[in-house]
C-alpha cells in the first residue's frame, strides 16, 4: 500500500516544481500592466509559460499611453482639504 498516489493532481512537490517563482510572477505582472495585457492561468502557473511571456514582452515596446495629465493648482485663496496637523504620520 502507499505510494502510486491516484490523485491527477500529483503530489504537492511535483505540482510546485512546474510553478513560477514568486519573483517571476511579479515581473510577469509588472510587464503585463505595462503592456495592457492579461496573464493567462498557464502564465500563472507553468514556469515554462511564465518565462516565455516575460521573454516575450520584456522585448516588447509598451504601447503608446497618452502622458499623465498634468495637476491643476488649487485657486489662490482656497482652503485645503484638510490640515497638516489632521495628517497622523
Amino acid at each position: 500500500e502507499g505510494g502510486g498516489g491516484g490523485s491527477s493532481y500529483g503530489g504537492a512537490s511535483s505540482r510546485l516544481a512546474g510553478a513560477p517563482s514568486q519573483k517571476q510572477l511579479l515581473y510577469a505582472a509588472a510587464l503585463a500592466v505595462r503592456h495592457r495585457v492579461g496573464l493567462s492561468f498557464e502564465v500563472l502557473s507553468s514556469k515554462a509559460a511564465c518565462s516565455a511571456f516575460i521573454d516575450q514582452h520584456s522585448q516588447e515596446a509598451p504601447p503608446d499611453s497618452p502622458p499623465p495629465p498634468a495637476a491643476v493648482p488649487a485657486p489662490e485663496g482656497a482652503s485645503p482639504l484638510f490640515r497638516d496637523e489632521d495628517i497622523p504620520f
